[in-house]
């Protein structure tokens, strides 16, 4: 597939392999296209596809297996930043919970 999965306006080749791997190649200039990112998954790739799936705002790549399996990579980060820096508040309850974790 090509999408332009790295927002800049160009579009990236999308490559599923038959050994597991996927790859992401940008074209950087009229050159050969060079490889941005690769994942190794532990089945071979049927098919790979990219658009917004999960979250709006958010592209994706799926990639399916011969075996059915689905397998996704967002550009979602993975962490959030935090509130407005006020401590969490536990119940006493929760509190005890911890305690006796510990």
């Amino acid at each position: 597939d090509n999408f332009d999965i790295l927002g800049d306006g160009v579009k990236e080749l999308l490559v599923g392999r038959d050994d597991g791997v996927l790859e992401i190649y940008n074209f950087e200039s009229a050159d050969d296209p060079v490889l941005r990112y690769d994942h190794a998954l532990s089945e071979s790739i049927a098919s790979i596809q990219g658009g917004c799936v999960g979250k709006d705002g958010y592209d994706e790549i799926l990639a399916s297996t011969y075996s059915g399996w689905l397998t996704g990579l967002t550009t979602e980060p993975v962490h959030r930043e935090g509130g407005s820096g006020e401590e969490l508040k536990l119940s006493q309850e929760m509190q005890s919970k911890i305690s006796s974790l510990r």
